[in-house]
């Protein structure tokens, strides 16, 4: 996907910046042309591993005709430990014939190298918890159906999701079954890997949080045990966050995966929409160590936030290559396309062949900082035009030059 960096000679962007407002705007109609959300082929289980269905007319329960009269015991309980019920010769399999009704069932039962299947539909619950890890040889997948749209609302919380890879689900929020600070939650885990997602309408902290899990001690063993590895956050669409709260707190994307953290890539999201923070927060909060290390900000589209990019506190060789950062959006004196807020170790962060319009403050750096952030061929025109919406995930530059060089549709 990623071809040899095009030079722009001269840019022509026409247009205008957005007026504040607390919502994502709409942009020309055109016909959609994002097709990150979703899932297009159907993964294969890993031999000896399973193919777990889920569907809305799936059963978590296993009903059995006693002399005493009609059971019905829990599915998931006998999947998981084979303690089957009496006078039931086995436990139905969660395949396409007998799929299960939750994902939270699916994901209790899943072993390394299992891939869930979810049909389409809405699916009102809370995901996550007694999830097993996967292996490096061995991935557990949680898909959509190919074409199929599945809709959670609720939350997806993963704590050590090692080798896990989540991949076509929209998720939204719910008045009964969101709790915490975000819709979806990373804790720790090593080789994960979120793609082609939507998450949209949080009103926590943040669409989608990244953070370590709680380590054994303060060591720097533990923490680093506890922190990500090796994660993927690739070709989503993350938008609009909190409309209310405290300025400054409402984020697309919260990284706090501490400085004990590596190897992190997100690229290629489209991710719109904060008017109280930042579409990407890469600092920590009441710990400056929660800020990540070793992170690379690719070819993204970050737009209609107060700020589009923050990098804060202890952050370090935190690289940001190729976005489109755009319009600003209650935008205030101390926002700005990227920001730097009480960052200790800037020199070892870069900003590079960035596209920033819209925002009265670019590239915000306290003028007290030192060291400052490394900056290379970023360019700074004052007007953008879009095409399409962030409500179908479709916005985009609408100049193909542009498209072609910056943000989530580059083909840098």
């Amino acid at each position: 996907m990623k071809l040899a960096r095009r030079v722009l000679g001269t840019l022509l962007l026409v247009g205008a910046a957005c007026a504040a407002s607390g919502a994502s705007p709409a942009v020309a109609a055109t016909a959609p042309d994002y097709s990150g959300v979703g899932s297009r082929t159907l993964a294969s289980a890993q031999p000896g591993s399973r193919m777990i269905y889920v569907s809305t007319g799936g059963s978590d329960v296993i009903g059995v005709q006693q002399k005493w009269g009609y059971v019905e015991y829990n599915r998931i309980t006998c999947l998981d430990t084979g303690i089957k019920p009496p006078n039931q010769p086995s436990c139905p399999e969660p395949d396409a014939n007998n799929p299960l009704r939750t994902v939270q069932g699916a994901v209790k039962i899943a072993k390394p190298g299992d891939v869930i299947v979810v049909r389409g539909g809405v699916y009102d619950e809370r995901v996550g918890w007694a999830a097993r890890a996967g292996r490096s040889d061995a991935r557990i997948m949680l898909q959509s159906y190919p074409k199929e749209k599945v809709l959670i609302n609720g939350y997806l919380s993963l704590k050590g999701a090692d080798y896990w890879t989540i991949q076509g689900v929209h998720f939204g929020y719910s008045s009964i079954n969101t709790t915490g600070q975000a819709l979806v939650n990373f804790f720790g885990g090593t080789g994960w890997s979120f793609v082609n997602n939507e998450i949209a309408g949080t009103r926590g902290v943040a669409n989608l949080l990244i953070r370590e899990q709680t380590p054994a001690s303060d060591s720097v063993a533990d923490r680093t045990a506890a922190a990500p590895h090796d994660y993927m956050i690739g070709g989503n669409c993350i938008h609009d966050a909190a409309k209310t709260g405290n300025a400054g707190e409402m984020h697309n994307i919260y990284l706090m995966p501490t400085i004990y953290s590596g190897a992190g890539t997100i690229e290629n999201n489209l991710i719109a929409g904060a008017p109280l923070g930042a579409n990407i927060k890469a600092s920590g909060s009441s710990d400056p160590n929660g800020a990540p290390r070793d992170l690379v900000i690719r070819n993204n589209t970050l737009l209609y936030g107060a700020s589009g990019l923050v990098i804060g506190q202890a952050a370090s060789h935190v690289e940001t290559i190729g976005n489109l950062i755009g319009l600003g959006i209650n935008s205030g004196a101390y926002d700005g396309g990227v920001k730097t807020y009480a960052l200790v170790a800037a020199d070892t962060d870069s900003v590079k062949d960035t596209l920033i319009a819209g925002y009265a403050n670019p590239i915000r750096q306290p003028w007290k900082a030192t060291p400052t952030l490394f900056l290379r061929r970023n360019v700074t025109p004052s007007t953008l035009s879009l095409v399409g919406s962030v409500a179908n995930c479709s916005a985009r530059a609408a100049d193909p030059a542009v498209r072609d060089a910056y943000g989530h549709l580059s083909l840098r």
